[in-house]
């Protein structure tokens, strides 16, 4: 079994939400929420209200590099809740849940294009890129995991296309050098078992030197989970 076991996945729409645990008083306390405000609940506002700010200002075109195609939003829209003590302190939409013909910055008509709202549906994905990092954190703190150092210290196979200097800390935060996605996809006919997709992220090469640049690829949290057991 190995330490990592889940192949992480890739968010297209970013969802920033919380949850938190409800005090159990008795039988059925907690099982309702209510709104209120923050300072309801001991809770400073300011930050909720900057949150508001900064959010919405990512759907300004502007130039934030390849992920924006250099004119568009880096995202088209969301929808918060932010909960405390059984207390929805803030709830509130931004930008467009419908913004894009596809996947290369092609937007929709303006007639066709659909404010998010909070009853917006999304797609849940990369989660497993945040167990993956509790995990990694336990294995660290338990000191079976260095962030220093590289990966291929425990996975030597890790080593080669020039990827012998890439560290825990890199893959960790998406300074590795990895391209965005494997190529050829994993989900193509090309890896047809489950040994032949890990083969393919451990051999995978790189498009930039390891430390040059910060790029989001899901072939950091991929190769996370090839790390052997403690």
């Amino acid at each position: 079994m190995r330490l990592f076991s889940i192949l992480a996945s890739t968010s297209l729409v970013f969802i920033p939400t919380t949850a938190t645990p409800t005090a159990a008083k008795g039988a059925n306390h907690g099982t309702i929420l209510r709104y209120g405000t923050p300072e309801s609940v001991g809770m400073d506002p300011l930050p909720l209200h900057e949150m508001i700010a900064n959010l919405t200002a990512y759907t300004t075109p502007a130039d934030y590099g390849r992920f924006s195609f250099g004119v568009n939003p880096i995202e088209p829209g969301g929808t918060v809740l932010i909960g405390h003590k059984n207390t929805i302190v803030s709830a509130f939409a931004f930008g467009k849940k419908s913004l894009y013909v596809d996947a290369n910055g092609t937007l929709l008509p303006p007639h066709l294009q659909e404010a998010a709202d909070l009853n917006t549906i999304y797609d849940l994905a990369s989660l497993t890129k945040i167990y993956t990092t509790v995990a990694a954190l336990r294995e660290i703190d338990s000191g079976n995991l260095q962030l220093n150092e590289t990966v291929a210290r425990y996975v030597p196979e890790f080593a080669v296309n020039g990827k012998s200097n890439i560290t825990i800390l890199m893959l960790l935060t998406h300074t590795s050098g990895f391209a965005p996605d494997p190529v050829p996809s994993l989900f193509s006919g090309v890896y047809p078992m489950y040994e032949d997709k890990i083969k393919a992220i451990v051999t995978q090469g790189l498009e930039n030197p390891p430390g040059s640049e910060f790029l989001y690829s899901d072939l950091n949290f991929m190769s996370m989970m090839n790390l052997p057991p403690s």
